[in-house]
């Protein structure tokens, strides 16, 4: 039973990760050699685009960078969140540090960046208070 078990942890951990910055491949190295491929995704899109304790954006489109919300509801936020979710689950969206809302106009950039590192889309979302 022990070396059954120990050959199939040795199938598993005895392999190679390579990657050319779009493809990553798994050489498994044992009786045979299987190469496993995959390819990193350049989406950077949002799919879901909200602001905490309000609403979605407005006919939000994944293709549409910029956004002005005037937004009666937020007379008593003294700061904003935001809420997003993203087509690849693999890509990253930095969020603004400074979420604070003064009277009149506040511009919040969100960044997306791809999983393969290559595409990064800003949207623009400009609170009204």
């Amino acid at each position: 039973m022990g070396t059954l078990v120990t050959e199939a942890a040795k199938q598993i951990t005895d392999h190679t990760w390579k990657t050319d910055g779009e493809n990553l491949t798994n050489e498994i190295k044992n009786d045979s050699i299987c190469t496993c491929g995959y390819k990193f995704s350049d989406n950077a899109d949002l799919s879901v685009l909200w602001i905490d304790g309000a609403f979605p954006i407005k006919n939000f489109k994944k293709d549409v960078t910029e956004y002005e919300v005037k937004a009666h509801t937020y007379k008593d936020f003294e700061e904003v969140k935001f809420s997003t979710f993203t087509y690849d689950s693999e890509a990253t969206v930095e969020y603004p540090e400074d979420l604070s809302l003064k009277a009149g106009k506040n511009v919040f950039e969100i960044k997306v960046t791809s999983e393969n590192l290559k595409v990064t889309k800003t949207y623009t979302v400009t609170v009204v208070k």
